[in-house]
């Protein structure tokens, strides 16, 4: 936050700085400016980010680069804890920060969630419909601590929800599957854009995505079109 960020910026001390970038504003990296321009000696500054686009130039400009690749699953295989049931891990997450963030019980409560979006959204009213929002965090919306441990990923629950959908079109042929396919791959898209444009309200998208899908939902299986 700004204030962590200014006390920062206000060192007496040399360390070792990694600040993600990919969620500050630019309010909060002229706040680091100076603080780039007349490092302390000794300190080390990381700043990451997914898309340098995202930073003013004055900041690129006093930086070194360095472009990571994304993990392969050979790697992240190694990340995997005991508790977790791989079978689609490798297909969910994509870091080990993703993986660290099902542990446990989360990735069940996840695929039973992606099941009621699936087979039980045309069954809901319009009002419980919208309140699924409330159970999904989003990385460019600064949830506290204790709100984004209780509630899922947006990116996560979005390839839980892929993955179902291409067990279920393995399956049969029935076309609403078809449907929330199609539409949770834009979804999915336009989320990986939001990484490239802080602009982009990932909770905005969502929420249009949850309503997409009610009312195709609505009309494809209410409708008996299947």
């Amino acid at each position: 936050n700004l204030d962590t960020l200014e006390s920062i910026s206000l060192s007496a001390y040399p360390n070792f700085y990694l600040i993600d970038s990919s969620v500050i504003s630019i309010k909060e990296q002229n706040v680091i400016l100076k603080f780039l321009e007349e490092p302390l000696k000794n300190a080390y500054i990381i700043l990451l980010v997914e898309n340098k686009q995202n930073l003013i130039e004055t900041i690129t400009n006093r930086c070194q680069e360095f472009r990571l690749q994304p993990y392969i699953k050979e790697t992240l295989s190694k990340f995997i804890e005991n508790d977790i049931d791989n079978r689609f891990i490798l297909d969910i997450c994509k870091t080990p920060g993703e993986l660290k963030e099902i542990k446990g019980d989360k990735l069940s409560d996840m695929f039973k969630l992606s099941e009621k979006i699936i087979n039980s959204i045309n069954k809901a009213n319009f009002a419980n419909t919208l309140t699924i929002i409330d159970k999904v965090s989003f990385r460019n919306k600064k949830d506290s601590i204790v709100e984004k441990d209780s509630k899922f990923d947006v990116f996560l629950l979005t390839r839980v929800i892929l993955n179902q959908l291409y067990g279920y079109i393995k399956e049969s042929n029935n076309r609403w599957f078809y449907e929330a396919y199609n539409l949770t791959v834009n979804l999915e898209r336009k989320l990986e854009d939001s990484k490239l444009n802080l602009g982009i309200d990932q909770k905005y998208l969502f929420a249009q995505y949850i309503i997409e899908m009610w009312a195709k939902s609505r009309e494809v299986i209410d409708g008996n079109q299947i």
